[in-house]
């Protein structure tokens, strides 16, 4: 008699109760290498196993391209549907919305850098939000202004601490927008959302970007005409 079987992926069974999220230990290539092929795969690797359901929506790649996302344990796999954009730096936002089997959120949200030229800038933002839970996730958006026009570069989520960080940056005027969901169109964001933008612009002009602190804000409700 010939018996066949598989195996199931599960979550371990027994111990006690698993209250820690998930957390990226290794990503490959590694973060800021250039000069990746144009249909170079990026594996991320957790620290244990992942829930699928919404690893697609937790991953952004900017420039927006279509990507093909797969996943097996703990590990992720994204790789352009056609190419990565050439002489281009890719930045990948990996959100905290990735849980475990448990239903943990990760404690950071993790960006990546790769560049398909021979260079990347070393520009880097940090800051923090106030008047918020830690608790709270919040999409913060780094705006590049460009002839008094706001063009997005990448996302991020503030950390357990309240924290965030942006790296890899080129030199030049920046804004950061911080709201209370998801990041679309920034003069519609702050009338619908919580939010907290920068006092005043950012301008990288150096390695290094002094602290920025974010103070949320209730949505700014616009002015009807009544009659």
């Amino acid at each position: 008699v010939i018996c066949f079987s598989c195996a199931v992926q599960s979550i371990p069974t027994g111990g006690p109760p698993d209250k820690i999220g998930p957390y990226i230990k290794k990503v490959s290539p590694d973060n800021g290498t250039l000069n990746i092929s144009k249909n170079k795969s990026i594996e991320i690797q957790f620290n244990e196993m992942i829930d699928s359901k919404n690893i697609k929506s937790s991953i952004k790649v900017y420039p927006h391209i279509v990507l093909n996302i797969n996943s097996y344990t703990n590990t992720i796999i994204i790789k352009p549907k056609e190419n990565w954009p050439e002489n281009s730096i890719i930045r990948i936002s990996v959100s905290r919305e990735i849980k475990d089997y448990y239903g943990n959120k990760m404690n950071n949200a993790y960006n990546f850098s790769f560049s398909t030229a021979s260079f990347m800038p070393t520009g880097k933002i940090s800051g923090k939000i106030f008047n918020s839970d830690s608790n709270k996730i919040s999409n913060i958006g780094l705006f590049e202004i460009i002839e008094d026009k706001y063009h997005l570069v990448c996302e991020t989520q503030n950390d357990q601490y309240n924290q965030f960080e942006f790296d890899n940056i080129f030199k030049g005027p920046y804004l950061i927008v911080a709201i209370m969901g998801e990041i679309d169109d920034i003069n519609n964001d702050i009338r619908e959302y919580n939010y907290a933008i920068s006092s005043e612009n950012i301008v990288v002009n150096n390695n290094l970007v002094d602290f920025v602190k974010l103070n949320y804000n209730f949505p700014l409700f616009r002015k009807k005409i009544k009659s």
